[in-house]
């Protein structure tokens, strides 16, 4: 280690290192002035730091709003073109959607046209069915109207001779019929077909000349409301009448009458 080592010089000074006291003093003052240079330069670097870094972060928060507000108006350009593209896609769609329901309110105006037409065609299909059906009916009582006939009939009992056309079906069992209900009614009944001498006769006949039985038959025909005609039958020719009861009053069953006759 090394020594420190005080000298006396010849007047009597202490030396330290070979230098006096006041040089050490200045010495010493010399490096406390590059101290307190040196404390000034690091306050005054301190303070420039600081500075420098509240700038630094100044500059990082204005660009961070500048980045939000960039980013917002990117965002704001992205969502606008977004929707300006999701209402084109949408008109696009509503347009479409549009002619289709276009196309098919016509193809429904079109079928309910012609459902329409065929609802037509078959209510008159219907009609002339039922016009047929009804041309072709073979005449029946109703069994209201049978029993209104029966009751009269047995109000005043009596006898008839029921003829028909000779060769028509359907007269033959109009015929029959009437015939089961007079002997129901406990009337005697004469019964068979005939042919008229160049005539044809349509619906029913009570012909005169006017006796107690034809009163009494056209009064209970007049009272169950079923039509006849009063008037006498052309000249009859030959028939195939089964039996006959003597002074009986006469009904004559016609042919069905044709519409074209109505």
């Amino acid at each position: 280690m090394a020594q420190i080592v005080n000298t006396v010089s010849a007047k009597g000074v202490r030396r330290m290192f070979g230098h006096d006291l006041p040089w050490w003093n200045a010495v010493m003052l010399s490096f406390l002035g590059i101290g307190a240079i040196a404390a000034i330069i690091v306050v005054v670097a301190t303070a420039i730091i600081i500075k420098l870094q509240d700038q630094e972060a100044a500059d990082a928060k204005d660009a961070l709003e500048k980045y939000k507000i960039t980013a917002k108006m990117d965002s704001d350009i992205a969502i606008a073109k977004a929707r300006a593209d999701a209402e084109v896609a949408i008109n696009a769609v509503r347009e479409e959607a549009s002619t289709q329901n276009k196309i098919l309110e016509k193809a429904t105006a079109d079928a309910t046209a012609h459902a329409a037409d065929a609802n037509k065609a078959a209510a008159d299909a219907n009609d002339r069915a039922a016009k047929i059906m009804k041309d072709v009916a073979w005449r029946m009582l109703s069994p209201a109207d049978a029993n209104t006939l029966r009751a009269t009939l047995e109000s005043d009992i009596g006898d008839v001779n029921i003829r028909y056309t000779d060769g028509d079906p359907e007269a033959l069992f109009f015929a029959l019929q009437l015939s089961n209900i007079f002997s129901a009614a406990h009337w005697q009944v004469g019964f068979g077909g005939i042919k008229l001498q160049n005539a044809i006769a349509f619906g029913l006949f009570i012909p005169g000349p006017v006796t107690a039985q034809v009163t009494r038959l056209r009064k209970a025909f007049n009272d169950a409301n079923i039509l006849f005609d009063p008037e006498d039958l052309p000249p009859i020719g030959m028939g195939t009448v089964v039996s006959t009861v003597p002074d009986g009053a006469i009904l004559m069953v016609g042919s069905k009458e044709p519409d074209v006759l109505r």
